[in-house]
């Protein structure tokens, strides 16, 4: 069936209003690749920078185009004006306003095509936006062609999805007068922008500084309807560490006491059986009794008992050292280079030892309980290891709990497991194209996550070839990821740039 707005015999008298129609009845039927096509062709033959599939709901076409586009920086300039005179109790909240509609209307500036009005716009507001936006915001400085903003990353996010702000309702009202006189401020809060009015008292500065600085905002209230179990599991070995501190029958009645409520199931715990968890290696509950120790003999930092701090300086770093890992018994140090190497430092004393070799390791008694102690060659060692693997800069180190094992990450889109008594790589697990940023392993030593620049954190276990759970929702490189610092807990924390 035709469409009503195109007329089959425009054909013998073609211009650019027919033109557009032409492209909105493609756009509606969903043939991208003919009406960018057609937008092309219109581009040589009648000399149009872009044609819009539906100028009636562009900003860039309405409210840029048509009108002055001097109106777009006198509007933002009384908006300056009109937060730096508001109440102080409006200010924090008024003043988030400022970043969201600075990047669209000088992207609303550059898709209509007035590069030089645009680059005026920047150099004239730029330095007024937040300094946690600092970056974006000379991302938009080098963007000055519409092509440059259809593959720009930044301005797909702000053009796609809302920017996020919370406000009071007061503070909604106090504004309300402003944007009745301000159309083209207005019209960019109304395409751009999602403002959510909170049933509270004014924000102060504090709280809605700490909520700032995501690429689009703040998290929406319905973005944590997931229920997170942040309890402690009943069957734990948490519940037993009192248990190796007590040595008198007074503590051990004590320790029975403890065992009784521990048994009481804790509503935020998930089940036991809902994540598979791995035993604890008796080398590891040793570690766990001797921090348990120490954390008992810990005082309270004041300007009496200042923190002590120890400095490591590396030499010979060839390609800079990216990132650096210090056990939690500050034993050893993993650094990974630019040059593709990992190097593992000994803190004390000690020194690394290599394993012995086969013949030697025939001989030795598999039964015994030191049988970990005796692979190790005493007589050969060095205060630091090299590890060569990655084929690019590595970005990201972490040690397990029990220090056998340590995990490497970098450019080459790798993550490599490290034997710390073979001083080998034993795995490699790929991700196909993009840097990875960070690895860590979880207190148990079975799980590790991975930070990408793929927009996504990955779980994976040290026994599968693939990651067992990806979380997707990042607008931006995932550059952190963490473990909560609990004995019982794998539930991971990733920060996005």
């Amino acid at each position: 069936m035709a469409d009503p707005d195109v007329d089959m015999n425009e054909d013998r008298d073609m211009n650019p209003e027919a033109l557009q129609r032409i492209v909105q009845f493609l756009k509606r039927n969903g043939l991208k690749e003919t009406e960018e096509a057609l937008s092309r062709e219109a581009g040589s033959v009648f000399g149009l920078s872009t044609l819009d599939a539906e100028p009636s709901s562009s900003l860039s076409t309405d409210n840029v185009t048509v009108n002055d586009a001097n109106a777009l920086s006198r509007e933002y300039d009384d908006l300056i004006k009109y937060v730096d005179t508001s109440f102080d109790s409006y200010k924090p909240e008024l003043a988030a306003l400022m970043y969201p509609i600075f990047a669209n209307g000088y992207l609303d500036l550059i898709i209509s095509g007035q590069a030089e009005a645009a680059r005026a716009f920047h150099q004239r507001f730029a330095s007024v936006q937040p300094s946690w936006y600092s970056d974006d915001v000379h991302v938009l400085s080098r963007i000055s062609t519409s092509s440059q903003a259809a593959s720009n990353e930044l301005v797909d996010n702000l053009r796609k999805h809302p920017f996020m702000l919370k406000m009071s309702k007061s503070c909604v009202k106090q504004l309300e007068p402003f944007l009745s006189g301000h159309a083209q401020i207005k019209d960019i809060i109304k395409e751009h922008l999602l403002i959510e009015a909170v049933d509270c008292g004014m924000r102060l500065k504090d709280t809605v500084e700490a909520m700032s600085g995501g690429v689009l905002g703040e998290a929406s209230k319905q973005a944590n309807k997931q229920k997170v179990y942040y309890g402690t599991i009943k069957e734990d070995f948490s519940s037993q560490l009192p248990s190796f501190i007590q040595e008198d029958s007074k503590k051990k009645r004590a320790k029975s006491k403890d065992a009784k409520e521990g048994k009481k199931k804790d509503p935020n715990a998930p089940a036991f059986d809902r994540i598979p968890l791995p035993d604890w290696s008796d080398s590891l509950k040793s570690d766990k009794r001797l921090a348990q120790k120490e954390m008992l003999k810990k005082v309270k930092i004041s300007a009496e008992n200042p923190p002590s701090v120890c400095f490591f300086s590396i030499l010979n770093a060839h390609g800079g050292a990216c990132c650096a890992e210090i056990t939690e018994d500050t034993t050893m140090m993993a650094a990974g280079y630019g040059n593709s190497t990992v190097q593992v430092f000994s803190l004390n004393q000690e020194t690394l030892k290599h394993i012995k070799p086969m013949e030697k390791l025939e001989l030795l008694d598999q039964e015994a309980e030191d049988i970990y102690q005796q692979v190790l060659d005493e007589t050969k060692g060095s205060p630091s290891i090299t590890l060569k693997g990655h084929s690019g800069p590595v970005y990201g180190t972490s040690f397990s709990p029990d220090k056998r094992l340590l995990l490497s990450c970098g450019e080459d889109s790798t993550i490599r497991l490290w034997s710390t008594q073979l001083w080998s790589n034993v795995v490699v697990y790929r991700i196909g194209g993009y840097p990875i940023w960070d690895v860590k392993f979880s207190a148990r030593g079975y799980y590790f996550a991975t930070a990408g620049a793929d927009r996504t954190a990955m779980l994976w276990s040290t026994d599968k070839m693939q990651p067992i759970r990806l979380f997707t929702d990042s607008f931006s490189d995932v550059n952190v990821n963490d473990f909560f610092e609990r004995l019982d807990d794998i539930s991971m924390v990733a920060l996005v740039h």
